[in-house]
């Protein structure tokens, strides 16, 4: 007597795991007070894609658009 397989149904793909808690707060001491920020949102890993590389803008003088400090 064989052993009969039994097919069992594939699951379906599982989402991307968020890599933070969609509520997160930051405590933050001002002085004698504390304030809280509390953040709602959620970030999730995405599959990489490609992307043009592109140079920094060059301003009409020919250099990088830094200005030198000011005195």
């Amino acid at each position: 007597m064989a052993n009969q397989v039994i097919p069992f149904p594939r699951s379906a793909p599982a989402l991307p795991q968020p890599i933070v808690d969609p509520q997160s707060r930051i405590i933050m001491p001002i002085g004698k007070q504390r304030f809280a920020i509390d953040i709602w949102c959620q970030a999730t890993v995405l599959n990489p894609v490609p992307a043009p590389v592109m140079a920094p803008p060059v301003n009409n003088l020919g250099g990088t658009g830094r200005r030198a400090p000011k005195r």
